[in-house]
């Protein structure tokens, strides 16, 4: 039996897989990190058998998890609170809620070690990466950690064509009230620096690479698919393809990486231990620049406007 794991919204690829999967007669269950909310669930730990959307499993059927992103933060928001409880930090009790889930989550994931995972891990430590990246010969932009105003200048007039900064770690958008709080790759200017305080958060830095364009790689087991992306052709996503316009799209077309570059790219998805991921990489002459690997990649952005299939 194949066990998906999933969001119940907004997680188009696994709604892909089980379109696939009912075609082909396949023998599998989805359960999204919600219907342990929602629906109900009852595990029977001495029993090793679960019960949930109205199935019986026993842990020992699962020989394959195709693991995708398993809940949204906003699924945890409490509604309801008996008044009694008078309670002046409603974050507080959240964040206890989903820490405890959070154990739950290990302990039920934990009951299917034994089957073929899909990615076999769902995060990694970016900076780790690009070291790792440096060790298996793939060139990345000069990077760094900083957290001091006068240092930044001076990395600043060490990289003439500029410099940028993104997210050090994963961290999805955070929706306000009146706008999306998104965490793009960011130009960082003269204007940027002088508004900063003398010291600030720990953050990421690394040098502007003019490019000519990107190269979006979906890795599955040994395998490469790439796309090239021509995001350098507009002022809106130039920095970060991601700052979509969704007027004028990027040009993108199947492309071969060469065999060194995939050769390396094996080696680093082997040691970090990922069957599969979408890696980011940007292209200057014949230069290849590592940037990021995100093991829940999304093979159908690359899939469909390149026909892989």
């Amino acid at each position: 039996m194949i066990l998906i794991l999933s969001k119940a919204i907004n997680e188009y690829s696994t709604d892909i897989i089980v379109g696939y999967l009912t075609k082909m007669n396949a023998n599998f269950i989805r359960i999204n990190g919600a219907d342990l909310l929602n629906s109900g669930v009852y595990i029977d730990i001495k029993g090793n058998k679960l019960f949930v959307n109205d199935k019986i499993i026993s842990f020992d059927e699962i020989k394959v998890v195709f693991n995708r992103r398993w809940y949204d933060r906003e699924e945890f928001e409490l509604q309801n609170l008996p008044d009694i409880y008078n309670l002046t930090d409603i974050h507080q009790v959240q964040e206890e809620i989903r820490s405890e889930f959070l154990t739950l989550s290990q302990y039920f994931k934990s009951k299917f070690k034994n089957a073929i995972w899909i990615p076999h891990r769902t995060s990694v430590n970016k900076l780790i990466v690009l070291e790792k990246a440096i060790e298996f010969g793939l060139l990345i932009p000069d990077s760094y950690i900083c957290s001091l105003r006068n240092q930044l200048n001076k990395l600043r007039k060490r990289h003439p064509a500029g410099i940028v900064t993104k997210a050090i770690g994963d961290i999805f958008p955070i929706q306000g009230e009146k706008q999306l709080l998104s965490f793009l790759t960011k130009e960082v200017n003269e204007e940027l620096i002088s508004s900063c305080a003398k010291s600030f958060f720990p953050s990421f830095f690394q040098e502007k690479i003019s490019k000519d364009y990107e190269v979006r790689v979906f890795y599955w087991f040994g395998k490469t698919y790439s796309m090239a992306i021509f995001s350098q052709n507009d002022k809106k996503t130039e920095i970060d393809f991601r700052n979509y316009n969704y007027e004028k799209p990027n040009r993108v077309c199947a492309y071969n990486i060469p065999k060194d570059i995939e050769d390396k790219i094996h080696l680093l998805m082997d040691d970090l231990d990922l069957n599969t991921g979408s890696i980011d990489l940007i292209c200057i002459g014949k230069k290849y620049y590592f940037l990021e690997v995100n093991p829940v990649g999304q093979f159908g952005m690359v899939s469909y406007p390149c026909g892989y299939d």
